[in-house]
């Protein structure tokens, strides 16, 4: 099931869980069922506040007299839904069968108004919604993350955003095209399919583009890291000009627009890098790829889920990634000690193994200061 489906599938429950908690027949176990349903993804949670959103927006509606008496005309996409009388064949209690059009069983005709003045209604409400849509688009979503916090969003064309601790995205959606900046940080994306609207995302002057599929990038002081984990990517480098310099995300956004003017471009120049699932890249600020290589994209992702996997990785280097994922800030004291190589897999909110892991290595002393701060020294 790619991200459009999830989408509609979520929307499709959400309403049915919209419908449910307002009746009386709503039971204890419904409501736990209902809080482990909102619980599973962030979709869900967006879902059922724009279905209860759309639901206040024709509550507050004042128009609905002037509907009724014929003050304000219909659209001309509101079809109007049969009522049971109007097929010559329909008997009481049933649905018309001389031409099976759509119809409420023995609708009378003031359901039938009132479900006409909903979809009329309902029109308005989608032309605002649209509107107000396009005017945030148009200006850009800031999205980002606290030292300590993770976050997993659900962005507005289906696709989700899993954002790693002080991280900062800025998305900007357009007509033909859909770009993310990632401004700090690093971020995991997973793309609802669209070919016609090509998803970038940006960081420091590389854009990758993608349609539909899964990767995570990383700005980083030696340049940005690409992995994928699902489908295909196109990886572009920074122009000469661009090397080096740093990228706001208005000349980010400049910048996927005039490499995406319109949907039947599908170039990308000769300087594209393509990789697929399982492989990575890191672009350097001067734009010179380094060669693509075969990763464990669940392991290098691993960060994502809240994992954190070292590798030969200094102590140092490993501190400052668990300092990120929690307020308690771990200090190495020692120069020695902070050079040491360290691999293994953790647990990104429990920096209480990683000193544990470290007092099994070497002979250090442990200071805690407070909740908040733990100082490793190596002994004399």
């Amino acid at each position: 099931m790619d991200a459009n489906e999830r989408r509609l599938r979520a929307s499709e429950e959400a309403a049915a869980w919209f419908v449910l908690l307002r009746s009386d027949a709503l039971t204890p176990e419904d409501r736990a069922e209902f809080v482990r349903w909102l619980r599973e993804s962030a979709v869900h949670v967006a879902e059922i506040l724009r279905v209860t959103k759309v639901h206040n927006a024709l509550d507050v509606f004042e128009g609905w007299d002037l509907i009724s008496r014929g003050e304000i005309a219909a659209p001309d996409n509101v079809v109007s839904l049969a009522r049971a009388s109007d097929s010559a064949d329909a008997r009481p209690g049933e649905i018309g069968s001389g031409d099976r059009r759509s119809g409420l069983q023995q609708a009378n005709t003031n359901l039938h108004k009132r479900l006409r003045i909903f979809a009329i209604a309902a029109s308005f409400v989608g032309v605002l919604l649209t509107a107000m849509f396009l005017v945030a688009s148009s200006v850009g979503q800031v999205i980002r993350t606290e030292r300590g916090e993770r976050r997993e969003v659900a962005l507005a064309d289906g696709s989700l955003l899993e954002l790693a601790p002080e991280s900062r995205v800025r998305v900007r959606f357009e007509p033909y095209a859909r770009y993310v900046s990632l401004e700090q940080g690093r971020a995991v994306f997973r793309v609802a399919k669209n070919p016609t609207r090509p998803f970038s995302v940006l960081a420091q002057g590389t854009t990758i583009r993608a349609v539909g599929t899964a990767f995570g990038v990383e700005r980083g002081e030696t340049g940005v890291r690409v992995t994928v984990s699902e489908g295909k990517v196109a990886v572009i480098g920074p122009k000469p000009s661009e090397a080096g310099a740093a990228d706001a995300g208005a000349s980010e956004a400049g910048r996927v627009a005039s490499l995406i003017p319109a949907p039947s471009r599908d170039s990308l120049g000769d300087s594209r890098l393509f990789l697929k699932a399982g492989e990575q890249v890191v672009v350097p600020a001067s734009g010179i790829a380094e060669p693509v290589r075969a990763v464990d994209s669940e392991r290098e992702l691993a960060w994502a889920k809240g994992r954190l996997v070292f590798d030969n990785e200094s102590i140092a280097r490993a501190a400052e990634l668990f300092n990120r994922y929690n307020q308690v800030q771990i200090r190495i004291t020692d120069v020695q000690l902070a050079q040491r190589p360290v691999s293994g897999v953790f647990d990104a909110a429990d920096p209480e193994s990683f000193i544990a892991f470290i007092q099994t290595g070497a002979r250090v002393r442990v200071i805690r200061s407070g909740s908040t701060e733990i100082t490793v020294s190596k002994l004399d």
